[in-house]
């Protein structure tokens, strides 16, 4: 309630004070009704720094041998999965481990039969190399860093979120090359996957490097569906159980669709402001009066 201290001696000093009492409390009663909309601030206090998440994914090679625009016109489909737990340290920035499981397989591209594709370490076994496909499957890990490109720019709560993720990654792997014939046999020609001199016989290994985009819908509080996306850098010739003098740096494409689970007690990631808060504003205002 508003106080004011004034000191009369005359009539004409009570009538001032009086007015000055009608006129203050207008003013005090113009704060109490103002109000003042702000967003929540962008940082860990606000929100959960943990997740975890899983999906279903979708393998593509392209190196001596590839899954899409293969000679024979055949596509070849490959599965898997993955999950992964991820740490935000700030709003754009966090770390994430991730594990996977795929199948792969691929075929012969066109003109393999010209001498730069030429399957080494195969023996002279291949008859037709325009009939070669490989089968196999892959597992490993991945550690990548999380970089948010939503919160460089967004300062308003989003049920979208755009990030981007960067890594190096270990896998092992299986590959074997086959030739298939007219007569329907699918014949082995060489196995990469097993090797007695190797410390690890039954799967070969390499390590990877990769580049993601992850694009996240929020589905409520806790969980979002995710699309991602990226292109990996293998060192290894032999993901494709193939190795030729003409490429020597393969490259692989996994895409995948799953959810995301928040952890802890807070509603959202820091990805972008979450809600906006009224507060109201009450002022007390003492006006000190001395008449004379």
């Amino acid at each position: 309630m508003l106080n004011i201290i004034y000191y009369t001696h005359n009539e004409e000093n009570f009538l001032i004070a009086i007015l000055t009492c009608l006129s203050s409390t207008a003013i005090f009663s113009q704060f109490t009704t103002d109000e003042i909309t702000y967003g929540n601030r962008i940082d860990l206090e606000n929100s959960n720094s943990w997740a975890v998440g899983g999906g279903f994914s979708n393998f593509i090679m392209h190196g001596d041998l590839r899954s899409i625009g293969t000679g024979d016109d055949t596509n070849y489909f490959n599965f898997g999965g993955y999950a992964y737990v991820n740490k935000m340290f700030n709003p754009l920035l966090g770390l994430e481990f991730k594990v996977s499981y795929n199948k792969i397989s691929g075929g012969a591209q066109y003109f393999s039969n010209e001498s730069n594709y030429f399957v080494l370490y195969s023996e002279n076994k291949v008859v037709n190399q325009d009939n070669l496909n490989f089968e196999g499957a892959a597992y490993g890990a991945e550690l990548n860093l999380v970089f948010s490109f939503t919160n460089l720019y967004q300062t308003a709560a989003s049920k979208w979120h755009a990030a981007g993720y960067f890594g190096v990654g270990y896998h092992q792997y299986n590959s074997t090359l086959y030739e298939r014939f007219s007569d329907g046999r699918n014949v082995e020609i060489v196995d990469f996957g097993f090797n007695p001199s190797r410390n690890s016989q039954n799967a070969a290994s390499s390590i990877y490097l990769s580049a993601q985009f992850g694009l996240k819908r929020r589905l409520n509080k806790k969980l979002d569906l995710e699309f991602r996306t990226g292109m990996y850098f293998n060192y290894e010739d032999h993901l494709d159980a193939a190795i030729s003098n003409k490429q020597d740096w393969e490259t692989f494409f996994v895409s995948s669709i799953g959810v995301s689970f928040k952890l802890g007690k807070r509603k959202y990631l820091p990805f972008g402001v979450t809600k906006t808060e009224t507060i109201e504003v009450n002022f007390k205002l003492l006006i000190p009066t001395k008449m004379v």
